[in-house]
């Protein structure tokens, strides 16, 4: 099938659905592991500064990364 004309279109299309199935799996599992470990717990006993600024870090940037990548526009000259 790869073989063919069309298998770089076959190949997008599986990559495109694996790669969301493998985020939302991700996502999940996240979730389990504070579920599993709770959560709430370590607010308690970390404090809220600590653990908002953890968050933070970790979240934050991924939206400024994410808003750059996609923000800025391609200057490719053509």
């Amino acid at each position: 099938m790869c073989c063919t004309d069309a298998g770089l279109n076959f190949l997008d299309v599986v990559d495109f659905y694996v790669n969301f199935v493998l985020l939302l799996v991700d996502f999940f599992k996240t979730f389990a592991a504070g579920w599993i470990y709770g959560i709430e717990e370590k607010l308690v006993t970390l404090g809220p500064k600590i653990y908002f600024s953890y968050l933070g870090a970790n979240f934050v940037s991924v939206i400024v990364a994410s808003g750059l990548w996609f923000g800025v526009p391609d200057n490719t000259a053509r």
